[in-house]
């Protein structure tokens, strides 16, 4: 496959379609953060606003990825990166207003408590046997808090062993699986 660029003439789509370690290293930050779950500065995106204004004349951007053709409009693309240009202030309010409208009815918790309970509460149920890595539930957690909130907990941080004995309630000191499954998402 030849390494090359087709932009169209009429500004309706991108396409990116190359050989690996070819050229098109300025597409390769944007495509990983659209492909991953990563913030935009972690994928080497320096300033994400210009980055938009680059993709305003386009309305989709599309490349292969892992062997498929991804196809991103330019809203959707604008709606992720939203949460990133949002202040710190407001990513913080955030935090806190979802973490009191988790919080209603319940006793005083800090708000990322009941983030996270509702998070954990909303998308696995508990089960008799041990299904789910803990690795896989804290890659989600993170993955969670770092695109809504741009923050994440640490494995040996107070947060997740909160997370793990009272709401999930594990108490295993060994690094078993935990009783738990994803909810189909159906019902979501």
């Amino acid at each position: 496959m030849k390494a090359r660029i087709k932009l169209s003439t009429s500004p309706t789509s991108l396409y990116e379609v190359y050989k690996p370690h070819s050229l098109c290293s300025k597409m390769n930050p944007l495509k990983l953060w659209l492909t991953s779950s990563k913030l935009a500065r972690e994928c080497g995106i320096a300033d994400l606003r210009s980055e938009l204004r680059r993709l305003e004349v386009y309305t989709t951007v599309s490349f292969t990825h892992e062997g498929k053709t991804v196809s991103y409009s330019i809203d959707d693309i604008k709606k992720r990166a939203e949460r990133e240009l949002c202040c710190e202030e407001c990513r913080t309010k955030d935090l806190i207003i979802d973490g009191l409208l988790a919080e209603l009815d319940r006793e005083t918790a800090p708000p990322l408590h009941n983030v996270l309970e509702k998070y954990v509460t909303d998308r696995y149920e508990l089960t008799s046997d041990r299904r789910l890595s803990r690795r896989v539930l804290f890659r989600d957690v993170n993955s969670f808090l770092r695109k809504r909130y741009g923050t994440c907990i640490v494995a040996t941080g107070s947060e997740w062993k909160w997370l793990l004995q009272e709401v999930v309630k594990d108490t295993s000191t060994q690094f078993r699986k935990l009783k738990l499954k994803r909810r189909d998402y159906t019902r979501l």
